[in-house]
């Protein structure tokens, strides 16, 4: 309770019957007056509810399920996951088909590799430098 009155979810606790009736309740004019409104508005709210009928739910459900049966006795409902999935197996095969095969392997030669190591190394300037260095070499 916040300085002694009832807070705006035990009013509706107490409006919707999940918790009886607090003693505040009786000895405090104020949240008397305020519950009071809130039994009005909800007669109101569930007085303007319009009635239904439980026949009217069973014809709705039973429409329902008469529909899905129509729709799964159909051919289409069972042909067009089929074909979908042939479809995927179909292009997955199709694109393995077209993967260039790799050329010979040429091994290269050491003093090559060993050239390109001793350049790495004895680079002082790191290797992210080189993307900007690129970008001021003049076409040769």
């Amino acid at each position: 309770m916040t300085s002694g009155h009832l807070t705006e979810s035990q009013f509706l606790e107490v409006l919707y019957g999940a918790t009886p009736e607090p003693d505040h309740l009786q000895a405090c004019v104020a949240c008397r007056e305020r519950y009071g409104r809130m039994r009005v508005v909800r007669r109101r709210f569930v007085a303007a509810q319009p009635e239904i009928a439980d026949n009217f739910f069973a014809a709705q459900r039973s429409a329902v399920r008469s529909r899905l049966r129509g729709n799964a006795a159909s051919g289409w409902g069972r042909l067009v996951p089929a074909a979908a999935a042939l479809l995927i197996v179909a292009a997955f095969f199709v694109d393995f088909g077209r993967r260039p095969t790799p050329g010979p392997y040429a091994p290269a030669d050491d003093s090559e590799v060993f050239q390109e190591v001793f350049e790495l190394v004895s680079d002082p300037a790191p290797l992210a430098v080189d993307p900007i260095r690129t970008l001021f070499e003049e076409a040769q």
